[in-house]
């Protein structure tokens, strides 16, 4: 029995989108006329389209404004990799070496993207990194674009 795996997510209206839709399609051209089965896992809790936004467009441009004023090269990229390294991530148990070994978070909709209550801990621990170390205000988001909802 051949398979294919494919994320679908269902956003807060409950319109149902699949990431990379056109492997899906071509699987099932390939495979007519035959009895499949659908599963697929409630996944609401994810940062939103409009979070993920807020940290790009205004967590990483401010922190990458405050690397560059106190005499720091770098670049975006690098100030993603360093959010990663410090504070997106999680922890887990390694059950070879029985030793915690980091784990990034995705900025995705997968199983491992960001939840809405650790992205408002994150958010919460780089805006004090910023304010201390970058002398940086980051503000809030703006709850006019109900953002966590």
């Amino acid at each position: 029995m051949k398979q294919i795996e494919a994320d679908l997510i269902i956003n807060e209206f409950g319109i149902a989108t699949v990431p990379g839709k056109q492997k899906l399609i071509d699987f099932a051209k390939a495979n007519k006329n035959r009895i499949g089965k659908v599963s697929y896992k409630l996944d609401g809790d994810t940062i939103s389209d409009r979070q993920r936004r807020y940290m790009f467009g205004v967590v990483v441009k401010r922190l990458h404004q405050g690397f560059i004023d106190s005499g720091l090269n770098v670049s975006k990229e690098q100030v993603r990799e360093f959010l990663k390294d410090n504070w997106l991530y999680v922890e887990k148990s390694c059950p070879i070496t029985n030793r915690y070994v980091k784990h990034p978070l995705s900025w995705s909709r997968k199983e491992d993207a960001l939840s809405k209550e650790v992205f408002q801990q994150k958010k919460d621990l780089i805006q004090q990194f910023a304010i201390e170390k970058l002398n940086v205000n980051i503000e809030e988001p703006d709850p006019n674009y109900k953002m966590f909802e």
